[in-house]
């Protein structure tokens, strides 16, 4: 908890002030005069605790004070901690030891993550002035919106306050499974889209889809008949077919291969030294999450492609031409051996007439078939991934929809249960309904001032005693219009807290006598005119 804020700048009665748990109340005097430093009090308060709307949203004191530091101390777990922090300096926070000398000098983001530590806000997904920020609702921060209660800032998205609600009450967890699912497959859906564009994977659309699966029952009948020729034939081939050929044929098919692989080869790299090609493509990304679809596509190759390209822009590699002639080599070798080997085929040139026929024309089907199938997967590809997307997103929203209803009726249920408390007959309790995007907080037939400031009141204590919100902060303009008795059982519900709650009040002498009692037992500091304001004088008036 907080314990100690001595300012040397504060007036010289209260240079140091002490706080304690639960109820601690800044008090103004009976006339209700402004500007002697309440609120501002409560912004070095969110100043001690890591915000930083004291120097950005407090001009007037930093022009009439000038620089001044800020010494606090808090405690946790029977041990203390000293800090200074101060205004020309705000974004570093010094640590002190017990009599305030400095030891050593921290970040304001490091600070903050000691507050998160210390307060035990275990929640990785919310920091620490995410959890409390929006809950010190003092009245320059214009965060006292009684409609609007979780909206750190006017005009915040209602999407936004939610999500940090449901983070809040650590009910992110089961939601952030099913975003990450939903973020995977619109990666996914990217990659693929990407690779469509740059002519990797054909795109037909559903007409062409349902052509190509007709062509594809064609081309199986096709290769059905052609199987079936071969079976009449096969006696005749059989009979041809001897040790010899059957060897011959089965090391063509290997040098064939290896041909092949070396023509191309050579190939591809005359062409592009002869045609210096710039490269055009060099995303190393794009040709992993390529992979990712189509786990046998050479990538590695394509990336050295490309990369060879690049440095045939410049300059013409010889060790590129030096690999072409040691092909030229092995094209050589391969071809020769291919004539020696086709001569001893001549003997059986009836066979060899009779499989070249029927292995062009298997050829040219099961070519066209490879085709029509890569259009047609593509397509099923394309339809699968924004199928998942699309089941990713409604399985989102119902996650969320569920869990937005329990964190709803669990609020609800502690905003009836407090309200009870506050009214000695049965009133409206406020009712909080929330949405994904957004929510709405009001009582039904009773939007007057004083109930719906009172509604935000007890919606922060349902908060504070419900969530790991520390402490609370509320200005004394969250008062002004509530009525006697909903605001004496207010204070009275103040009390039953051990965690912080810090007020600005005034005008003691004009409510109950029940009021004036916890507000005395529970007062850290008197404000008034002049010398008894918080900096020991007022610059308001007009000299």
């Amino acid at each position: 908890m907080l314990n100690e804020i001595i300012c040397d700048k504060f007036n010289t009665k209260n240079q140091k002030i002490s706080f304690h748990q639960g109820l601690n109340v800044v008090l103004g005097n009976e006339t209700g005069t402004n500007s002697i430093g309440k609120s501002t009090f409560l912004m070095i308060i969110d100043f001690v605790f890591g915000g930083d709307d004291y120097i950005e949203k407090c001009i007037d004191v930093h022009r009439n004070v000038d620089f001044h530091q800020i010494k606090f101390a808090f405690s946790f777990d029977g041990e203390i901690y000293k800090f200074v922090r101060d205004t020309k300096n705000p974004n570093l926070v010094l640590k002190c030891n017990n009599d305030y000398s400095i030891q050593q000098e921290i970040s304001i983001d490091e600070y903050r993550v000691f507050l998160k530590e210390k307060y035990k806000i275990t929640n990785e997904d919310l920091s620490f002035r995410e959890t409390v920020s929006g809950y010190y609702r003092i009245y320059q921060r214009k965060n006292y919106n009684e409609y609007r209660p979780f909206q750190f800032f006017d005009g915040e998205a209602g999407e936004k306050s939610v999500l940090r609600l449901l983070k809040l009450y650590n009910l992110y967890s089961s939601i952030k499974k099913y975003e990450a699912l939903v973020k995977e497959n619109l990666e996914k859906l990217s990659v693929y889209n990407k690779s469509i564009k740059q002519g990797f994977i054909p795109k037909i659309n559903k007409r062409e889809y349902e052509l190509d699966k007709k062509e594809i029952e064609k081309t199986n009948m096709e290769l059905s008949s052609i199987a079936s020729d071969l079976d009449r034939d096969t006696l005749d081939i059989e009979n041809l077919r001897t040790a010899e050929t059957r060897t011959i044929k089965d090391e063509l098919s290997i040098i064939r291969s290896k041909l092949a692989k070396y023509e191309n080869k050579r190939n591809r790299l005359q062409f592009e030294l002869a045609e210096n090609i710039s490269p055009t493509i060099s995303d190393k990304d794009f040709y992993e999450s390529l992979k990712s679809f189509f786990p046998n596509v050479d990538t590695k190759s394509l990336s050295e492609v490309d990369a060879f390209h690049k440095g045939l822009f410049q300059i013409l590699n010889s060790e590129v031409k030096q690999e072409i002639a040691e092909l030229d080599i092995l094209v050589n070798s391969c071809n020769k051996e291919i004539s020696d080997l086709l001569k001893q085929l001549d003997l059986y040139q009836n066979e060899k007439e009779l499989s070249k026929v029927l292995l062009s024309k298997i050829e040219n089907v099961v070519s066209h078939k490879k085709e029509l199938i890569a259009e047609t997967d593509s397509y099923d590809k394309l339809k699968s991934l924004k199928d998942s997307k699309k089941q990713s997103e409604e399985r989102l929203e119902q996650e969320i929809g569920t869990v937005l209803i329990q964190l709803q009726n669990r609020i609800n249920v502690e905003l009836v249960n407090i309200n009870s408390k506050i009214y000695a007959t049965e009133h409206q309790a406020p009712v909080l309904n929330l949405k994904q995007k957004n929510y709405d907080y009001s009582s039904v037939d009773d939007n007057g001032t004083g109930t719906n400031y009172k509604n935000l009141i007890i919606l922060d204590l349902c908060l504070l005693r419900q969530t790991c919100l520390p402490c609370i902060i509320h200005d004394s303009l969250l008062f002004k219009n509530i009525g006697d008795e909903p605001l004496e059982n207010i204070f009275v519900q103040y009390t039953t807290f051990s965690k912080q709650i810090f007020i600005a009040f005034d005008r003691l002498s004009t409510y109950s006598e029940k009021i004036q009692t916890i507000v005395e037992n529970n007062k850290i500091l008197k404000l008034g005119d002049d010398s008894e304001a918080l900096f020991g004088f007022t610059w308001g008036t007009k000299k």
